[in-house]
């Protein structure tokens, strides 16, 4: 595991060392070429002529292109779909604005939870970041959210969004209240998402340079506690990413209804509850018609995650799959032209 987590250090330091050559000089392109050639790190170079255009104009269709042909000096998006095992911690970073933000911390995987924990401090101390704009814990499953004790304990929060559950709904009282005291030692702005509300939050930047909205159920959505995480959407040069925790069915159903069942268009979609069959229906994909699926799931057959129905719907709609099981840690890059890359730690 020290072996592991040494390798993973590695990686980000290296990514993070790049980007720090690509903004400096020339040769980001260069930089980045050859980290692809150290770790072997894959881009998506498919030249697919799918017709995905949306109604909104601005709308960016072109394909992922291989990182190494990205003008680095204009990378001014990344996610980082971070390998944590049986869980989420997503890391989003505006470069030109300095907002970074955070998505679930948790891991269920285990009794390695304290090296992963462990691991996942290093990863994003070695980004350079110190401070979260923004943090959201999407639920209350500790797989989502028992590692952001140890983010508040290395890092600054400026506000957490929560769901607001009381203590008869809760199925992991004691991670969800040490969540909460966390917050509170940590200065952080605690904004509760409201039960029974249907609850929209745009934090997007006022000269249009990127969007960042979100869309939240309530916790009264249904009994279980999945139900509950709320649909995180950013966009940027065109590009459009949908976030959903673990949304259930229930859920992408109470999301359609939002917005009409129009369609949507996002670029990549951050699957469901792990590739669970609880998530990721086929109604739900007609109309977000994403072009790329990251499933952040725990290498191996963990509860037969991801599902086979998923991977099926999944192929049947020409989604390009990343899977944390697989690839390990994975970073989406998007440039001011709307140019993205993949890359992976394996």
């Amino acid at each position: 595991m020290k072996i592991k987590r040494f390798l993973l250090v590695l990686f980000v330091t290296m990514l993070s060392f790049s980007s720090l050559l690509l903004y400096s000089c020339d040769g980001l392109s260069a930089a980045l070429y050859d980290l692809s050639d150290i770790f072997g790190i894959e881009s998506d170079e498919d030249d697919s002529d799918t017709d995905i255009s949306s109604p909104d104009q601005t709308t960016n269709t072109k394909p992922s292109v291989p990182v190494s042909s990205l003008d680095a000096e204009k990378i001014g998006f990344e996610i980082h779909f971070i390998n944590v095992g049986q869980g989420d911690a997503i890391v989003i970073r505006l470069l030109r604005e300095n907002i970074n933000i955070i998505v679930d911390a948790g891991s269920g995987t285990g009794s390695g939870n304290a090296t992963i924990a462990a691991s996942l401090v290093d990863y994003i101390s070695a980004l350079g970041i110190t401070t979260f704009q923004y943090a959201f814990a999407t639920h209350v499953d500790s797989d989502h959210i028992n590692f952001f004790d140890d983010i508040y304990k290395n890092f600054t929060i400026g506000q957490i969004f929560l769901n607001d559950i009381p203590d008869t709904h809760k199925s992991n009282t004691a991670t969800v209240e040490t969540l909460r005291q966390s917050a509170v030692d940590g200065g952080s702005i605690i904004t509760d998402l409201e039960a029974n509300k249907d609850f929209a939050y745009d934090l997007s930047s006022d000269d249009g340079t990127y969007t960042f909205e979100f869309f939240a159920p309530g916790y009264n959505m249904g009994t279980d506690d999945n139900d509950m995480s709320p649909m995180i959407l950013f966009g940027y040069a065109g590009r459009r990413v949908l976030l959903t925790g673990d949304a259930t069915i229930k859920t992408e159903k109470w999301f359609l209804r939002f917005f009409g069942e129009e369609d949507f268009d996002v670029d990549v979609l951050k699957v469901g509850h792990h590739g669970s069959n609880t998530s990721t229906s086929q109604e739900f994909l007609d109309v977000v018609r994403p072009e790329y699926g990251i499933i952040s799931v725990k290498e191996g057959t963990y509860n037969n995650l991801p599902s086979w129905q998923v991977l099926e719907r999944l192929e049947s709609n020409n989604v390009t799959v990343y899977r944390t099981d697989l690839s390990g840690t994975i970073v989406l890059y998007v440039t001011s032209d709307g140019d993205m890359a993949f890359a992976t730690e394996k």
